[in-house]
């Protein structure tokens, strides 16, 4: 996936373990030490940065 390049590091992470491996939220906020609730809305920006990128 071209467009998680675009990314800065943590966020591609972040995309890589919640779409590519398939972790669960709660799986992805145990490995990043953070809450679930910052997971979620961080992945609720992030898809709307890949749409822009998709649309380019």
């Amino acid at each position: 996936m071209a467009v998680v390049r675009k990314l800065p590091p943590k966020d591609a992470e972040l995309v890589t373990l919640r779409f590519l491996e398939g972790l669960s939220i709660k799986q992805v906020a145990r490995r990043r030490s953070c809450s679930e609730n910052a997971v979620r809305k961080r992945i609720r920006k992030l898809r709307a940065i890949l749409r822009r990128f998709d649309r380019e």
